[in-house]
Formats: structure tokens, sequence, C-alpha cells
């Protein structure tokens, strides 16, 4: 560690960092001493001033220019020059020493690019080394010096070293202060996920198999028995490798589960952005895709592929292994066979084949399906939709893709393919259905003429039907394949959760959040299993005409009954999206999407009280001025109300409660409560008093003006909303975040499908805005294309990358803003010039990976599930995180 060689350079090309004006006291001096000994030594010739040659092989000189600042927050900066009067190539050693402590490596800062290379010039080339601080340390609140050695690369030789003063390292420590879970989350069941069936050889239903998604483990129930055993996991979060017991092996947050018939068992090991597979003999576990890091690798070996969200697997007849990432929206296929097999055609119409353990993307949903318009509901992969962005949560396939012999041409194929596959995509509210010829169709969902059908999570394919499970409807439904029928209920009632109809027929019963069903023969009958995500249960319907004992259970003809549970019957499952902290009191006020609810944190004692219920769809919310309220949107009912803190009472601020179906229903110019909107998700007050309304579904911000009248402040040029090809400054694109920064008098916008920051004038020269009114604070382009994903911290914000930002907050003094980039599962934070556009962007909170990892360490250490809601408490400047995928609300201190 600490070590960089010329050979490095591409590891820090953009190490870009806003630092503070250069330190006056001591650098102006040393930099001038020595290069002025650099150039003396170089004019050569000893006392007599002749044309002597100059001493070689003399150490590099280091100057630094500037010290950490004290205190150093995150990662810490330093700027440098290396002086060689030969120019000979030299690296740094960096170290750090700890209290007074031995000096130990330092390592650079990961996934960065630099300014510059390292090397050495006689006239001192600035270069910048960024320490990965409390990667190395985990420290808070030590004191820490860093010492810097100059050595010339070909001989060795170094020259003087250099310590820093001293520096308080601080860190931002994370904690939760409310688990949606309940006190129990360590009991049976948590959230149940995945789902699948194992049999022996004969076909024999031995057990069930349910991913224990939160509690980080793959449970075992077997059918006779119902003992439960532990298939995979420890309960830890984590990755501690592969060739072991399964049992022995730490996962993070598995997902999807798949069978094939010898018995191995694959896993979305999703935070671990892995599939793993447990042998059906051995019981060992190892990875079969993922785990690479860079490059997303089709082409290559699947285990030097990088998977960004695994969250479901599927097989084909032949045993190829299908990965949805959610991540990416792309479906990928793994050669498991012995042959190479053809899965499709690239942009020119060549055959796409894939060798044997090798990977290939089959499908990118977001290059097919565009955006439903559909109201934004739920909390992405956990609760279904979050955002009019494909969101994947499960793949079935049928059939085998088109196969060809080891080693012929690939370009003479001639496809044989019966591969058919199902994707279901709760981001659009659809299941899609690649054909066997490519093509790609809506075969479920409103598109499809399935009105009731809100977010497909699960799927199974049965021979002429497919079952899925609705995660917002609380349904399982059943559809034909030949698409001639809508839609029909199996199980649950539609938009009725609850926990209720065991011994009951299946119809009649209550789901809520269902996330995978499954369909198995078992006695004679005919089982349906379902994964009762928020109800924390295993549940199984009979659809069978005679009784049978599963699990220990006893399930009469046309009922159903619980298997497997983890709470209490009838338990809240509370699923965080949008906060908020009174300035006044500093309780946190924040809405429950999964039960419709704002509720109440007393921060001091962790008390938790209901504010309001009925409420459809909450997300975002903003303390009204005169601090007795709340503003509120809520997304499916298509409105923004009022709700009042001491009593609950809620008043309509803006929407009839019927989404906009065109530009002239609009209701611009009127009052805001005869306006429509269309899936509302955030709002904001400004200083005047005037409500901000994220106006995700019409891609438009609004804004109620003090006598109730409503205008679109912020709109593409599209008639109906939508943006164009390319995307100007004022062109939004499913709007999800809105905040005022007062300070500045500047509103922030999370563009959240342009994957974006941009901050607007408040007092514009026009309404709708021009361009000349917004800037841009953070995100990338390529042309005038928005790119999303994720390319490092400690670099300009603009030109960063972001992947569907959620919300965008000032920090509590004005001088940052704070982004909660969900898909990335990180708070970024910007800092320096952020309104000139030359902010630089770095991360607050979160790992990047999809999963939690606990509590009591950094915040940059600690693991989110796309965050959503953000909020800060003026007082002490404490960030609040709507921790969506985990279920938690979370604290952190400011950075």
């Amino acid at each position: 560690m600490g070590r960089h060689h010329r050979t490095l350079p591409h590891r820090l090309r953009a190490l870009v960092l806003l630092l503070p004006a250069l330190l006056l006291a001591g650098c102006g001096a040393t930099l001038i001493g020595a290069l002025t000994a650099v150039a003396t030594s170089g004019g050569g010739g000893g006392s007599s001033g002749g044309g002597g040659s100059p001493p070689t092989n003399q150490p590099p000189v280091l100057v630094l220019i500037e010290s950490p600042p004290d205190p150093a927050v995150g990662t810490v900066a330093l700027r440098y020059r290396l002086l060689d009067a030969e120019s000979d190539p030299a690296d740094l050693l960096v170290e750090y020493s700890l209290g007074g402590g031995p000096f130990l490596g330092a390592s650079a800062a990961a996934d960065s690019d630099g300014t510059a290379g390292l090397g050495t010039s006689p006239m001192g080339v600035e270069y910048r080394f960024v320490w990965n601080a409390f990667f190395d340390t985990g420290a808070v609140d030590e004191q820490v010096v860093l010492r810097l050695t100059p050595r010339e690369a070909a001989s060795g030789v170094s020259g003087t070293a250099v310590l820093t003063e001293p520096f308080t390292l601080r860190n931002s420590w994370i904690a939760t202060v409310f688990n949606g879970l309940g006190d129990d989350a360590q009991e049976r069941l948590a959230i149940p996920d995945g789902l699948a069936v194992l049999r022996d050889e004969a076909g024999t239903v031995l057990a069930l198999l349910v991913s224990d998604t939160f509690n980080h483990r793959v449970l075992r129930l077997d059918a006779l028995s119902g003992a439960v055993t532990v298939l995979a996991g420890t309960g830890e979060p984590g990755f501690n490798g592969d060739d072991q017991p399964a049992s022995q092996a730490r996962l993070s947050s598995p997902r999807g589960l798949a069978v094939d018939a010898a018995g191995n068992v694959y896993v979305a090991d999703a935070g671990n952005q892995r599939i793993r597979r447990v042998d059906g003999e051995t019981g060992f576990i190892t990875t079969v895709a993922g785990g690479g890091g860079g490059a997303r690798g089709d082409g290559g070996l699947a285990t030097e592929a990088r998977l960004v969200l695994p969250v479901a697997v599927a097989l084909d007849d032949d045993g190829n292994l299908y990965v949805a990432d959610a991540g990416e929206s792309r479906i990928r296929v793994v050669n498991r066979t012995s042959q190479r097999i053809e899965v499709g055609r690239d942009e020119r119409g060549d055959p796409v084949c894939v060798e044997p353990a090798f990977i290939e993307t089959l499908v990118r949903l977001g290059d097919v399906l565009d955006d439903s318009g559909l109201p934004i509901v739920g909390g992405g992969t956990i609760t279904g939709k979050l955002g009019g962005r494909p969101a994947l949560a499960d793949i079935v396939v049928q059939g085998r893709p088109g196969t060809i012999p080891f080693g012929a041409d690939c370009d003479a194929v001639v496809s044989s393919s019966s591969l058919v596959a199902f994707v279901a995509d709760p981001g659009t509210g659809s299941v899609v259905r690649r054909a066997a010829d490519g093509t790609i169709e809506v075969f479920a969902g409103r598109k499809a003429g399935d009105t009731d059908v809100a977010a497909p999570q699960g799927l199974w394919l049965l021979p002429t039907q497919l079952l899925f499970a609705d995660s917002e409807a609380h349904v399982v439904w059943g559809k034909v394949l030949d698409g001639t029928l809508t839609a029909g209920r199996v199980a649950g009632q539609v938009g009725e959760p609850g926990f209720e109809g065991d011994g009951g027929s299946p119809l009649a019963a209550k789901l809520n959040g269902p996330r995978k069903p499954v369909q198995f023969s078992y006695e004679g009958q005919e089982i349906l299993a379902i994964a009762d995500g928020f109800n924390r249960a295993l549940r199984a319907a009979n659809r069978g005409s005679q009784p049978v004992v599963l699990g220990g259970v006893a399930i009469a003809a046309s009922t159903i009954e619980t298997l497997l549970a983890g709470g209490g019957s009838g338990e809240q499952v509370a699923v965080p999206v949008g906060v908020a902290v009174h300035p006044d009191s500093g309780e946190v006020l924040w809405t429950d999407a999964q039960n419709g609810r704002l509720l109440r944190l007393e921060p001091a004692s962790g008390a938790v009280a209901e504010v309001a219920a009925g409420l459809q769809g909450p997300r975002g919310l903003a303390v009204s001025p005169d601090r007795a309220a709340v503003a509120l949107a809520l997304a499916e009912a298509h409105r923004v109300v009022r709700v009042e803190l001491a009593t609950g009472a809620v008043s309509v601020l803006a929407g009839t409660g019927q989404p906009t179906s065109g530009v002239s229903d609009l209701g611009d110019g009127g009052q805001a409560t005869e306006a429509t909107l269309n899936g509302p998700t955030d709002v904001a007050f400004d200083a005047q008093g005037r409500l901000y309304i994220a106006d995700a579904g019409n891609h438009r911000v609004r804004r109620v003006l003090l006598d109730g009248t409503i205008e679109t402040f912020v709109n593409s040029k599209q008639a109906d909303g939508k943006p164009a090809a390319g995307t100007a400054a004022n062109e939004l694109d499913g709007p999800s975040g809105v905040s005022v920064d007062a300070g500045a008098q500047k509103l922030l916008i999370a563009d959240t499908n342009n994957h974006r920051v941009l901050a607007v004038a408040l007092a514009p020269s026009q309404v709708p805005v021009g361009t000349g009114d917004v800037t841009l604070i953070a995100g990338a382009t390529e042309g005038n294309t928005p790119v999303s994903g994720y390319n490092g911290d400690n670099r300009p914000a603009v030109g960063a990358k972001l992947h569907g930002p959620l919300r965008a907050i000032p920090s509590s003094t004005g001088q940052k803003v704070l982004v909660s980039d969900a898909d990335n599962h990180r708070v970024r934070v910007i800092a320096g010039d952020v309104y000139g556009g030359g902010g630089i962007i770095d991360t607050a909170a979160g790992t990047g990976q999809a999963t939690f990892n606990g509590d009591a360490r950094p915040a940059v250490n600690a693991a989110l599930n796309l965050p959503s809601g953000i909020a800060v408490d003026p007082a002490t400047g404490a960030v609040f995180i709507a921790d969506t995928g985990n279920l938690r609300l979370r604290r952190f201190g400011e950075p």
C-alpha cells in the first residue's frame, strides 16, 4: 500500500478534489529553496561555476503544497511536487500514524481518476494523493500524521521524508433509529423473497427453499416434517469466500433461487454481486457468475464479469443460467453446458454466441420498453416501483436457445432457438416476454390490458399459464400464455393488504407484498406456495380436491395456510420512503409507503407514533411554513395534501385525484385543487410559502402560488411532458425530488431518469423556466444523452455518474448538497462551487452494495439499499436517511 509506480497513473487519472487555498506559511519558502537547490545543482561546475557535470543519482525532493485540513472528514487529500535534477522517474511512499503509533502504509482512494501520473520534474509538476482514510483505519476523532517519502524508481534511493502537521481524522458513524421489521427481525423469517422447490431424482418434493433476505441466509423447510434448517448463510451479512460448506459461508441479501435437475441450488447473492451455487451432493458453495470488477464482462468468463444487483436466476432446459441484473436492467445468460449457444443477435443482426462458462447480455430491458408514465409507487426492488425506469425483479425461462457444435463458425449459425423468457418489471408495472424469435412484447400489466396489475414481482411458469405475484396489488395473478384473457386472481384481494384468511379460500385471503409464487404437485394435489413478503410468512394454498400435510401443516382442499412465519400475526412491516425534520421540535417525520402512514419519531427516546393513516402512496413531505402541518405527496392518489401534526386531519392542497391524461387537463393557471397531477413524489416550500411539487409522472415541477393557483415551473419542451431525445437543462424525465436552498435562492431537483441534479433560480426570468435559469450541478452525459452509473468520487460533480438520484437537499449550513444516489446505494455530497457548476462530489454514506452490513461503523463503510428520502436536522446537522431497501430509518453526522 502507498507505493505508486509510474505504471499506475491510470488509477489516479481523475483524483480531482477541490481543495482550500494553498498554505502560505512555510510552503512558499520551502518551494523556493527546493527550486533554487535544483537549479544550482543542475547548473553544474562546483566552485568554479564552469562546465562540470551535475552529480548523478540525486534523491528526489518532495515539496508539500498543502497538508490535510484539521479536522479532516472523509477521504483525505494532499497536494505535492516531486523535484529531481535529472528528472528521473520517482514514486512516493505514503504512510500514516494514528495517535503516535507506528507508521503504516496508506492506500489510495479506490475508483478514482487522476489529473496526472506520478513522476518528477525539475520544475516540480503538481500531483495529488487521496488517502482512503476510513478504509485503512476506521478511525474516529484520532490524531493522525502522514509521512511522505519520495523515492527514485530505478535506484530505490529515497529522499528526505516529509511529515504533515498533526490533524484530527473525524468520521460520521451511522445508526438505525427505526427498524421497519421490528425488534424480532432475527426470528425464523424476516422478509421471504426467493422461493424454489427441491426434488429428488424421482421428482418427489423434498423441501421448499426460501431466501430469508434480511437475515442473509437461505432456509430449507422439509416437506414432510416441517423441520427448518439453514441451507446457506450464517445470518451475518458479508462474503467470506467459496469452497466451503454453504451453511458456514456468508451471504449478503440473497434474493432469487433456482434448482437444477441434479439438485444444485443457485442463489442470487445480491449484496455480494454474485451468483452462488450450492452443490447438491457436497453442500459446498462456489461462485459461478459475478464478482468481477470494471467492465460488464460480456464475451468473457462469467466469474470475471461485473454484476450490479443480481436479483433473480433461472435455468433453461439445457441447464444454462439466466440472471436478472436489476442494477443494469439486463438479462444475462451464462453458458453452463458443453456447447456453444446462440442467444440472440446484436445491433447489426449478427448472431451472439456464448461459449461454456462465458456470459452475454440477452436483453437490456431499458432498450425495448419505454417509460409507462404510471404513478411511482413502492420502494424499488423491495416493494416494486421506484420510478418509471425498469426495475427487474424476476425471470423464468422455457425451452432452449439455438445451439451449434462447440468450435463451429458462429457466423454460419442457423438458429434453432425455442427459448422463451418472461421478466417481471415492477418499475413499469409489466411482465415482458421474449419470444423464441427474439421479439419482445408486454405480456401482462396495464399496457397489456390488465388494469389492476400494479407491480409484478415474482414469476412461475406453468404449461398453460404464467403465475406472478404483485407486490403492490397484494395478489397472485394467473394469465394464460396465449394472452387471449386478462390476468385473473389466484390468491389475495386486490388492494387489500393484510394477514388474514388461513383455513379459507385463497381468493378471500389477504396477502401483503407477495414476492414469489411457485406451484408444484405434492401427494397428487396442486400446491401454490407464496413468499408473502411483508407478512414475513411462507404460505401455501391447496388447489386440489383432497387434503394434504405439507411441512407438518394440514391444508384442506381449496384453502390456504401458513407454513412458516417470522413476526406476529398482523405485524406491520414499515417501508420508509420520505423523511423530514421538524425545525422546532427536532422530531423526525417520515412516510411508511407500504402501510400508507405518516409516522413521527421522537429522536431522544426513539418512540414512534402514528400521525395519520389510510394515505395512498405517501412519499416525500415538507414541514409547512406555519410549522403546524406537513405537505405530503400521495403518488397513488395523484394529490398533494396537508396533514395537521396535532390531529392528523387531511386536506387537499393540489390534485383532483385523477391522473393527468394530457396537457390540456393539467389545469395550469387555475386553482391547484382543480388541477391534475400524475404520481407526485416530493414537495418543498420556499421562504415565501410557495409550494413546489415533483410531478414525476408529468415530468414537471409544478408550483402552487400563495393565492392557490398552480403553474408549471420546470417542464420539458414536449406537450405531454416527456422529454425528447437528448436533454436540455429544462427538460425533465421523472423528477422525484425537490428541495429549496433558501440562502442560495435555488430549487434543487433530482431529475431521476436523467440521472442528474439541477439547481433552478427561484426568481427566474420566465416561467416555465428557460435554460439560462437552470444549472447542472451533478451528473454526466455522452453527447447530449444522460448517462447513468458510478465512476468514483473526489471528482467534479458535473461529469460524475449518478444512477437514479431520488432527492437532493442543502446541508444545514447551505454550503453543500446531499444527494440520495439510490441505484448506486449511496448518499453523495457535493462541496465547493456547487451552484457554479464546479462542485466536487464524494460519498457521505454507503458502500455501493445493496445490502445491510450493520451499524456502529463509519457511514462510508455502511451498506445502504436504495436510499430514497434524506433530511438534515438544522440544529445538529444530523442526516436522516430513509434506507428503503433495508426497511430502516438511519442517521449519521453531517459530512
